[in-house]
């Protein structure tokens, strides 16, 4: 596999591809699947602005345009427009991430509590095991 900068020394070569009708009507038609918010981009554009390659996706486009009058395969106004839309209930799942090797889990004091709140003297104790030295509530709820 080629470096970045190997495959970018070569972004001038031109390669040939066959298509039949069916391909270029197929090639036509992912290339303009909307996108949903407000049907003003295809995903060929978004995904063309997140790699840097607006002008690549347009050139190409004009490109299938020319294929499909050549070969008589209908463009513009003419053909369906297609959206990627949501159509059942979406289905989620819990899913563990990669963890980053560079994370390490500081130890967890016990006297610290996340719903700890300032008491007066009589309703709390020290605890030694707190570093700040701060004290802690200890009545229980009734």
């Amino acid at each position: 596999m080629p470096t970045e900068e190997e495959f970018l020394s070569k972004t001038n070569e031109i390669f040939a591809l066959n298509l039949t009708r069916y391909q270029l009507l197929h090639l036509r038609d992912v290339m303009s699947v909307m996108l949903p918010s407000d049907m003003r981009e295809t995903i060929s554009q978004a995904l063309a602005k997140v790699g840097n390659r607006s002008m690549v996706e347009q050139v190409l486009w004009n490109k299938i345009v020319k294929l499909c009058i050549e070969a008589d395969v209908p463009v513009g106004d003419v053909v369906p427009d297609y959206i990627v839309s949501i159509s059942a209930p979406a289905t989620l799942g819990v899913f563990e991430l990669q963890a980053d090797p560079q994370y390490v889990e500081e130890p967890v004091n016990e006297c610290e509590n996340a719903f700890s709140v300032e008491c007066s003297e009589d309703e709390c104790q020290d605890c030694d095991e707190c570093e700040c030295g701060k004290k802690e509530c200890e009545s229980e709820e009734t």
